[in-house]
């Protein structure tokens, strides 16, 4: 499960990502003081950090610079929520190593889940993690044919061994042979 680490302030705001990114099976800590996210940073470890550009406990374009000078959190990707979208925030913010952005008054919960899923898609400390399924076997039961064709493409790429089921009692068969 990915970790997302949300810097923001209006601590509303923070519940409504943090109840739909649970929802969507990510682990999501909230930081409401910008004063000590780069602690959390540190000590959370995170997959992913949204940052709301109108945090006031700290300057955001230092709290991005600092992170990008950091070489223990500088690669961790990075999703700014700017307020109005402003050109000029955001260039600056791309600058520092920002690697996607929402406008806060147009968000849209759902782009921003797919927003972090390209980010952590692309993260190699994701890839390293699916990497691990190289060699080994993974069995899913599915019956619908073409999510199991979804799946079983996804971990083929992995170079897993794949065992397959249609149904539970299958499964178990399987189970007991392998």
């Amino acid at each position: 499960m990915a970790k997302i680490l949300n810097i923001e302030q209006d601590v509303f705001f923070g519940n409504v990502i943090q109840q739909k990114l649970k929802e969507t099976g990510f682990e999501t800590i909230v930081v409401n003081s910008g004063a000590v996210a780069l602690e959390q940073v540190h000590l959370a470890s995170p997959d992913i950090i949204v940052l709301d550009m109108e945090i006031s406990t700290a300057d955001p374009f230092a709290l991005l610079r600092e992170k990008q000078s950091d070489k223990t959190i500088k690669d961790i990707p990075i999703i700014i929520i700017s307020r109005s979208g402003d050109l000029a925030e955001v260039k600056s913010a791309l600058n520092l190593g920002v690697n996607d952005y929402l406008v806060k008054a147009q968000l849209n919960l759902d782009e921003f889940v797919l927003k972090i899923k390209n980010q952590l898609s692309k993260s190699p400390a994701v890839k390293n993690a699916v990497n691990t399924l190289m060699g080994k076997k993974v069995m899913w039961v599915e019956d619908d044919q073409f999510l199991s064709d979804l799946i079983s493409r996804k971990l083929g790429n992995q170079g897993s061994r794949l065992l397959y089921s249609r149904t539970g009692e299958e499964a178990l068969k399987i189970l007991e042979t392998e």
